[in-house]
């Protein structure tokens, strides 16, 4: 922590420092208050969780959240018909403004890093954008990175594990295939790569 300040200081001299140093107090602190909200509303949320001040889960007893999980501010989670449960396992990381629908049910497996940007649908409306909502089950496996600004549309079910998925893919179908990197409009399978 010490380091940290120092560098600042180095980085930005004692002017700016003198104002950037209570600034992130101030950030850290709506940052506890907004997890401990959280903590409070949500079906469960594990240890070592940190919800960004400006992050948003509309419905908030439909939500599972596991250890150690980050979920940055401007992202929300959302249910269009308050019914699929999300889960959120262990150390998934969330950066900031993420579109997550859980409208279907959606669970997003351990380890799992989506960047920012990213947007997930877990329900379809067909070709009637006033009809109710039809509800598709998601499922993100552990261990997956979603590149910045990367959309799952609601027919793309499951993402097997260890899977990555390129900066503004669109990924309309199903991954079944494990350890592989997917791109495009629509995303297909660029390559196999091994750990």
């Amino acid at each position: 922590m010490i380091d940290r300040i120092t560098k600042l200081y180095q980085d930005s001299g004692l002017l700016l420092f003198c104002v950037r140093i209570p600034l992130r107090f101030i950030k850290v602190l709506f940052d506890i208050l907004n997890t401990l909200f959280y903590k409070a509303v949500c079906k469960k949320v594990g240890k070592n969780v940190r919800i960004e001040f400006g992050a948003r889960i509309e419905s908030p007893k439909l939500v599972r959240i596991g250890d150690g999980v980050f979920i940055g501010k401007g992202t929300l989670l959302v249910s269009e018909n308050n019914t699929g449960e999300c889960i959120i396992e262990d150390k998934v990381h969330i950066c900031r403004d993420c579109h997550i629908d859980h409208t279907g049910g959606l669970t997003i497996g351990n380890n799992t890093l989506l960047s920012e940007g990213v947007v997930i649908y877990s329900h379809s409306h067909g070709y009637d954008p006033k009809s109710k909502p039809v509800s598709i089950k998601k499922e993100i496996a552990a261990n997956c990175w979603l590149g910045t600004r990367a959309i799952l549309l609601e027919t793309a079910e499951s993402i097997a594990e260890k899977t990555i998925i390129a900066s503004a893919a669109v990924v309309s179908k199903s991954i079944i295939e494990k350890q592989c990197i997917f791109g495009g409009v629509p995303a297909k399978r660029i390559k196999q790569y091994n750990d």
